[in-house]
């Protein structure tokens, strides 16, 4: 990572997607990636990825990173545009659930004083530059972010844009901390490309050129090297054998419900069976989607079942006018996309869980999803607004559409059930026998033992 923020490869003999020859034409610089060349000098990059899989210490790669400033003497008054306020804090944006994950590494990892962390977020933030003064970290979340720039309040008010910042990091997305950099196609890593601005690859069009167009012509081996020698220069990515870590050990057990629980189960297995009947004997194709819609209502209401117990509120079926449709399309579509990905009815683009790569928790991406369960998505959607082309599943009517967004949790449907009960539930002081069996297992195991 520090020679990554020394600049250019070439400036230090690196090997890197640029390098310099001097010609018979004088000094040139050579794309090692398409074997490209032009005489002006690229500007220049200081910037990366770091792709670890989950649990190799991304966070703190990071941390250990930021702590080099104290070293290195980094002082924002050697900056040489005068015109613009820097700072030798580094800001990390993040969804709001790592916020306290942060704080915790830096004070189990960093000496005491060592370096000074802030939050900016709720009713933390910083009001104005002077409290940036001997600051080292500052974390913020995605939402944060996104309000401050959109917010006309915050216009020029706003700390995040008012300083030109040390370094910027995304956990979970100039450095990008991302544990899966490339989902369901290639374009998948622009986004990144396009955020730590390197030359010429933040450019979708350049990228598609250089690298996507061999892979769709067939020409699968010089895409794949390509991307191999682009990611090599950009990505820090270890893998897991580096590390002596223990081995991953599954065990299921069986959990003995009670005969009040069975008989529940049974009669909502029964409902789901007669379910999956009628939707099979449906003729329509339309008719038969929207069946399909309380089949995969009646396997949520299965799986939540096992985990809640009796304490499991049932909904009423789903009916599908326009208006109501509206109201439950989230909860359905987040237990549609748990099952399965779906598939965008304009561009064929696989729409999964992974496409909130780059998203916080509470700004998801929007979707158009119908009543017919057919989808589409983000890109397409916002091209259709632009060109102001009307969005249709194929049917005729159109069904019924609402949007929709990636990364609805179970906490979110949960919360839906209960204002959704179809009958006063008993006061139920037992805990569901799947939470006691968990209970007592975690009960076992010696405080010592670190999960």
């Amino acid at each position: 990572m520090l020679p990554r923020e020394e600049g250019w490869g070439y400036n230090n003999g690196q090997p890197d997607i640029w390098e310099k020859a001097d010609t018979g034409k004088g000094r040139m610089f050579i794309n090692t990636i398409s074997d490209a060349y032009q005489a002006d000098e690229l500007p220049q990059f200081y910037r990366g990825i770091i792709a670890d899989p989950m649990g190799l210490g991304k966070t703190l790669t990071m941390i250990a990173l930021v702590s080099t400033d104290v070293d290195t003497g980094f002082n924002p008054r050697d900056m040489v545009d005068h015109n613009k306020i820097y700072t030798s804090a580094t800001l990390v944006i993040m969804p709001p659930p790592l916020l306290g994950s942060w704080e915790e590494q830096i004070s189990e990892h960093v000496a005491d004083g060592s370096l000074m962390c802030r939050r900016h977020h709720g009713q933390t933030k910083s009001a104005s530059l002077d409290e940036l003064d001997h600051v080292d970290i500052v974390l913020t979340t995605y939402h944060t972010v996104s309000t401050e720039f959109r917010s006309e309040s915050f216009s020029g008010k706003s700390i995040l844009f008012q300083v030109c910042w040390r370094r910027i990091v995304l956990d979970e997305a100039r450095w990008a901390v991302t544990g899966t950099p490339i989902y369901n196609r290639l374009g998948g890593l622009v986004p990144l490309l396009n955020f730590i601005r390197v030359n010429p690859y933040d450019d979708p069009q350049r990228f598609d050129t250089d690298i996507s167009q061999f892979w769709k012509s067939g020409q699968d081996q010089t895409a794949i090297q390509r991307l191999q020698r682009l990611s090599s220069c950009l990505l820090l990515r270890r893998a897991k054998g580096i590390t002596d870590l223990p081995p991953r050990r599954d065990f299921l057990l069986s959990v003995q419900v009670t005969h009040e629980e069975r008989a529940v189960y049974d009669r909502l297995r029964e409902q789901t069976i007669n379910k999956v009947d009628e939707a099979l004997n449906r003729d329509h194709e339309a008719s038969e989607a929207r069946g399909y819609v309380n089949v995969v209502q009646q396997i949520e209401s299965l799986r939540l079942f096992c985990n809640l117990g009796l304490q499991y509120h049932s909904r009423p079926e789903i009916t599908l006018g326009s208006s109501d449709w509206s109201k439950v399309a989230q909860s359905i579509f987040n237990s549609q996309i748990e099952m399965q990905s779906m598939i965008c009815t304009q561009c064929a683009f696989i729409v999964d869980v992974g496409e909130s790569l780059l998203d916080d928790a509470t700004t998801y991406r929007e979707q158009l999803y119908f009543s017919c369960s057919r989808i589409i998505c983000a890109e397409c959607l916002s091209d259709n607004r632009r060109s102001g082309q009307k969005p249709v599943c194929g049917h005729r009517p159109t069904c019924p559409a609402a949007n929709v967004f990636i990364g609805g949790t179970v906490v979110e449907k949960l919360s839906d059930l209960v204002h959704h009960q179809t009958e006063p539930q008993p006061n139920l002081a037992s805990l569901p026998s799947k939470i006691e069996a968990l209970i007592k297992d975690l009960k076992t195991v010696p405080s010592s033992i670190k999960w």
